[in-house]
């Protein structure tokens, strides 16, 4: 459909203004809501997609100043309106630090042995 889309524009824009094919279409929601509705999937919002990309992005390990360039965010601050982890998420990176904690002390205590 995208294809399709992409070889039929008279202007710049796959999605243009109607009557206007050198300006961009202000809303494609309604697009979605029928889209929804013809294929059965529950509904949402599209906005709701940036949310999920942001916090699955940080969650597999993106950091925050690469997130904040592919969301087109200037600060950390709006990365963290969208990034939501889930609560295993922050389980897990406690017990990330957890283990860096007691891998540091048992090296720092083997150390202090073979001092003695």
């Amino acid at each position: 459909m995208l294809r399709g889309r992409v070889d039929g524009a008279a202007g710049d824009y796959i999605f243009p203004l109607d009557g206007d094919p050198d300006k961009s279409m202000l809303r494609a929601d309604w697009l979605h809501n029928v889209a929804l509705k013809d294929s059965g999937v529950a509904r949402f919002r599209l906005y709701d997609l940036r949310h999920t990309f942001a916090t699955r992005a940080a969650e597999s390990g993106v950091d925050l100043v690469t997130l904040a360039a592919l969301l087109g965010h200037s600060n950390i601050q709006m990365v963290m309106r969208y990034a939501h982890p889930q609560a295993e998420h922050k389980a897990q990176a406690i017990r990330k630090m957890e283990e860096f904690q007691t891998a540091k002390q048992m090296e720092e205590e083997s150390r202090s042995e073979l001092i003695q």
